[in-house]
């Protein structure tokens, strides 16, 4: 599973990286539970902003290491979205 993170925009910088780093630090302890809950988190976040591009291959690189680890429903559609529109 590759840790090319999403760089998260300026604004709320200090939750950001809070975010950020739960995140990486869950995907390097293997607790994809963990890993899937903040990328719901950051989800509507980062596709408010039109930035979700890396944390669509995050969750998708969380299912393929733990396929048993529910994604939330709107990320996989999101992800089914972008793959037909690319």
């Amino acid at each position: 599973l590759a840790l090319s993170l999403p760089a998260f925009p300026p604004g709320s910088r200090c939750s950001t990286l809070f975010l950020q780093a739960s995140l990486r630090s869950s995907i390097l302890a293997r607790d994809c539970a963990a890993a899937a809950a903040i990328v719901f988190l950051v989800d509507r976040f980062l596709y408010g902003l039109d930035v979700s591009g890396k944390l669509l291959q995050v969750a998708k690189g969380l299912h393929k290491l733990q396929p048993a680890t529910p994604i939330a429903p709107q990320v996989v559609i999101r992800q089914a979205r972008v793959s037909m529109n690319s």
